[in-house]
C-alpha cells in the first residue's frame, strides 16, 4: 500500500513538471530570453532526476555474532538512506536476521525486535544500568576504554534521556570510578562537556603526573668490621706515641731510661707482626683465652694440715685408727616416743 502511494505521488509530480515545461515552451518569442530559458533548463534537470530510478542500499545481515549496537546503527542508517517506511523496515529486518538471530524476528514491532536482540546478544536497559552502577576499572584497562564503555552503557541504559544529560551522567560516573582527588581537582575548573574531552584532559593529567621523578638515594649502612676497627685504633696509638717521642727529642729533654724496643733478628717476624697476629687470632675466637702454663712449685708437696711432705688426704693425723670402731649414726628416739603399740 505504501509503495502504491509513493508511485502515485511520483506520477503526479512528473505530470506537474511536464505541464510546466509545456507552458513555458509555448510563450511568445519576446519573453523567451535568458530568464525563461534558464527556468526551462532547471525544470528539465529535475524531470530527468525524477525519472531515474533511485538506487537502493542493501540492508546488513546479522547472525548473532558481533556487537548488536553496531548492527542496529548500521540498519537504521540504511533505512533512512532508502527512505523506508516502518512496514518496510520491519520486512527488511526480518529478512536480514539469520541463524540464531532469526528467532528474534517473530515480533510485529520493530522496537520489540531490537529489545529481544539486545537481551540475547547484548544488553537491555536494565542490564546496562546494573552494569553501569557496578562497573570498575579492570587491570590493564586504559582510561580511553573505560570512558567509552561508560558512554556506551549510559546510552543503552538511558536511551530516552537528552544527550547533554547523558554526557553529565557519564562524566560523573567516570570520576566516581577513577576515585582520584587530584584528577577531580584538575578537571573541575576546566569543566569538560563531553566524554571525549574529559578523556583527553585526563590523559594529559596522567602524562604530566607520571613524568620523570628525582631519584631518591638511600644511604647504605655498612656493618663495621671489628678487626679493622681494632687495627685502626692500634695504628693511631702507635702514631701518637711516635709523635710524643719525636716531641721529646726536639725539646732535648733527658727522659727516664726507657727499655729499648725489642727488635727481631733477621729472618724472624717483628714484634708488631706478632702483636697483629695475636690480636687477629683473639678477635677471630673471642670466646677463647690464651692458655697459661701453671707454675710448678719446686720440691715435694707439703701437707696443709701438718706441714709434712705429703698431701692432706694422706695425712696420718687425719686417719682413723683401725681398732677403733666406726661411729654408727643411730637415730635417737624422741622423748615422747612410747614405742610400738601393744
Amino acid at each position: 500500500m505504501a509503495r502504491r502511494q509513493r508511485r502515485a505521488n511520483r506520477d503526479a509530480e512528473l505530470e506537474v513538471l511536464h505541464n510546466t515545461i509545456q507552458n513555458a515552451s509555448q510563450r511568445p518569442e519576446e519573453e523567451d530570453q535568458d530568464g525563461p530559458q534558464g527556468e526551462i533548463g532547471n525544470l528539465m534537470q529535475m524531470l530527468a532526476a525524477l525519472q531515474q530510478p533511485k538506487r537502493q542500499i542493501k540492508a546488513p545481515i546479522y547472525n548473532g555474532l558481533g556487537n548488536i549496537e553496531t548492527y542496529i546503527r548500521q540498519f537504521t542508517d540504511v533505512a533512512n538512506a532508502n527512505d523506508w517506511s516502518p512496514a518496510d523496515r520491519l520486512l527488511h529486518l526480518r529478512l536480514s536476521l539469520t541463524d540464531k538471530a532469526q528467532e528474534c524476528g517473530e515480533f510485529n514491532n520493530l522496537e520489540d525486535i531490537w529489545e529481544e536482540l539486545r537481551s540475547r546478544f547484548g544488553l537491555n536497559q536494565k542490564q546496562a544500568r546494573d552494569r553501569l552502577s557496578t562497573l570498575r576499572r579492570a587491570p590493564g584497562m586504559s582510561i580511553h576504554e573505560l570512558g567509552m564503555e561508560i558512554s556506551r552503557l549510559t546510552r543503552l541504559g538511558y536511551p530516552n534521556m537528552a544527550v547533554p544529560d547523558q554526557e553529565d551522567l557519564a562524566l560523573d560516573r567516570f570520576q566516581a570510578i577513577m576515585n582520584n582527588v587530584e584528577l577531580r581537582r584538575y578537571l573541575t575548573p576546566l569543566r569538560p562537556q563531553t566524554m571525549r574531552e574529559c578523556l583527553r584532559l585526563s590523559e594529559e593529567f596522567f602524562q604530566v603526573d607520571q613524568g620523570p621523578r628525582p631519584t631518591k638515594v638511600t644511604a647504605v649502612t655498612e656493618t663495621p668490621d671489628v678487626v679493622m676497627e681494632t687495627l685502626k685504633d692500634l695504628q693511631n696509638v702507635i702514631t701518637q706515641q711516635a709523635a710524643e717521642i719525636q716531641t721529646l727529642r726536639q725539646q732535648k729533654q733527658t727522659p727516664a731510661p726507657v727499655t729499648p724496643p725489642l727488635t727481631a733478628a733477621p729472618g724472624q717476624p717483628s714484634l708488631q707482626d706478632l702483636l697483629m697476629a695475636s690480636l687477629a687470632s683473639s678477635l677471630a675466637n673471642p670466646g677463647t683465652k690464651p692458655s697459661q702454663d701453671r707454675q710448678k712449685r719446686p720440691g715435694p708437696p707439703a701437707c696443709y694440715h701438718c706441714g709434712g711432705p705429703h698431701l692432706k688426704r694422706n695425712c696420718p693425723e687425719l686417719r682413723q685408727p683401725i681398732n677403733q670402731p666406726a661411729a654408727v649414726n643411730q637415730r635417737q628416739p624422741a622423748e615422747n616416743y612410747s614405742g610400738p603399740t601393744q
